[in-house]
């Protein structure tokens, strides 16, 4: 029997994966900004309308959404019919009013 087998096996059990903080992309601010001037613009705007016009596919928006909301960056208002975006970055609001 090989006690070397043993010995690395019980080094990956005790590995613990942690999951590192996420770094934005290029595409991802990109997207982000084009995301919230849509919704500035016109705030019950689909995914598909959003998809279309920033050139992106549906799934691609439907994670960018995603992260925006877990970021507290948009909230989602309404059901699964009638859904309104708000944006709720300060920051970004208040870009309009200095313009």
């Amino acid at each position: 029997m090989n006690d070397n087998n043993t010995t690395t096996d019980k080094a990956f059990q005790e590995v613990e994966f942690v999951k590192g903080p996420v770094e934005f992309t290029k595409e991802f601010i990109k997207a982000s900004r084009q995301i919230f001037k849509l919704i500035s613009m016109h705030t019950k705007v689909s995914t598909v309308q959003m998809a279309d016009s920033i050139g992106l596919s549906t799934r691609q928006v439907l994670k960018y959404l995603k992260r925006l909301q877990e970021l507290d960056k948009i909230a989602r208002v309404g059901g699964r019919k009638m859904v309104e975006w708000k944006i709720i970055d300060e920051e970004y609001e208040e870009f309009f009013d200095r313009i």
